[in-house]
């Protein structure tokens, strides 16, 4: 058989089966899911609650990038426990994963969200410059993973 029968052949077998084929094709495809769902466990009502309105004040475009960067901050603080750190440590660590991150792109953009956010550290881990202790790192951790699945 030459190429030109075969081409015949195979344009009459579409033209008869190719919507039905195309179809078929279309149905396996997966769609790509509206959200992600990076925090897997729901926090506790306080916690959400409390950080609803921070996660507010976050664009749509940057939710995504801001939930990422406060989740892995959440597990690094829980990696702080049997260890001597100060609130200032822990906020100087917060400012430094973020600087890498976003690499100046959200500078002066959300400054109310960043004064939220200070408010949040002093609030849980106060102003002086003493160790932390292992309620504070984790009351730290629970409000940041809640403002996790507030972004998300």
């Amino acid at each position: 058989m030459n190429i030109s029968r075969i081409s015949l052949i195979v344009l009459i077998v579409l033209f008869f089966f190719g919507e039905s084929l195309f179809n078929n094709a279309v149905k396996n495809i997966v769609p790509f899911p509206n959200s992600v769902n990076i925090v897997k466990e729901k926090p506790s009502e306080e916690y959400i609650t409390k950080t609803k309105d921070i996660a507010s004040l976050i664009s749509e475009k940057d939710k995504l990038d801001i939930c990422l960067v406060n989740y892995e901050f959440s597990k690094r603080v829980q990696g702080y426990l049997n260890q001597n750190v100060t609130g200032q440590q822990i906020n100087d660590l917060y400012a430094q994963v973020n600087r890498d991150y976003f690499k100046g792109s959200l500078s002066g953009k959300y400054n109310v969200f960043a004064d939220k956010i200070e408010k949040l550290f002093i609030e849980v881990v106060g102003k002086d410059q003493s160790k932390l202790t292992e309620d504070q790192l984790r009351q730290l951790n629970r409000y940041m993973l809640a403002l996790s699945w507030n972004l998300q």
